[in-house]
């Protein structure tokens, strides 16, 4: 199916990519190895009120969604717990559209991108979309390589641990990773770099026969 959507594909231009709207989650976290000093009553060291909770594995880890347009980022959502159908819908008419119809699409014309992710493809999701007459890409079941928002992440990612994070709680780690993804708009030649390389992307999957390409910096 990599190859067969590559090759639907492969005529696009900037134009055509221009229109399209790239979504995606990703997942963030950070090492939380540091001792925190509280006062506290006598025999009271085990009580909620004076204890952090913490992952077995020492890292504090959110998970987020965000979209991307040909005129920069969009919305950066935390989801708090795991993400269903319902709650995607809701991140959809609150979140996506707003923002899409708001500068970038206000004539509405738009292609949105999401990957095929059961969540994405729930009955409830596809009929929202199709109550609110939006068009959606037909992407691939393994795409990460080709959605240029992966780029973003990992842009946002190596900031972070450039900054040496070391975050308690999910809140701090999230308003961290918000502030460094609310900086990248001032460098808009990224996002236009991103969608410029979309025509480059689909000749790799397709030179590659459908496999894998290594995802562009």
């Amino acid at each position: 199916m990599r190859l067969q959507f590559a090759r639907s594909v492969q005529t696009w231009g900037s134009e055509e990519w221009g229109e399209v709207v790239f979504s995606d989650e990703s997942t963030f976290s950070s090492r939380w190895d540091q001792e925190r000093r509280v006062g506290r009553p006598m025999n009271s060291r085990y009580s909620p009120q004076y204890t952090q909770s913490v992952f077995a594995s020492g890292r504090c880890p959110v998970s987020v969604w965000a979209a991307m347009t040909r005129e920069g980022l969009g919305p950066l959502v935390l989801n708090d717990g795991n993400l269903s159908a319902s709650t995607y819908s809701l991140i959809i008419e609150i979140e996506l559209l707003p923002y899409v119809l708001n500068v970038p699409f206000n004539d509405g014309c738009f292609v949105y991108q999401h990957d095929r992710n059961p969540i994405r493809t729930a009955r409830s999701v596809i009929s929202l979309l199709e109550g609110l007459a939006v068009r959606s890409l037909e992407w691939p079941p393994v795409g990460a390589d080709v959605n240029s928002i992966e780029n973003v992440w990992g842009l946002v990612k190596r900031r972070l641990a450039a900054g040496n994070l070391r975050s308690s709680t999910k809140e701090t780690l999230f308003a961290a990773t918000q502030e460094e993804w609310e900086a990248l708009p001032s460098r808009p030649e990224i996002v236009a770099a991103l969608y410029n390389s979309m025509p480059s992307r689909v000749a790799q999957v397709i030179g590659a026969d459908g496999r894998l390409i290594k995802c562009q910096k």
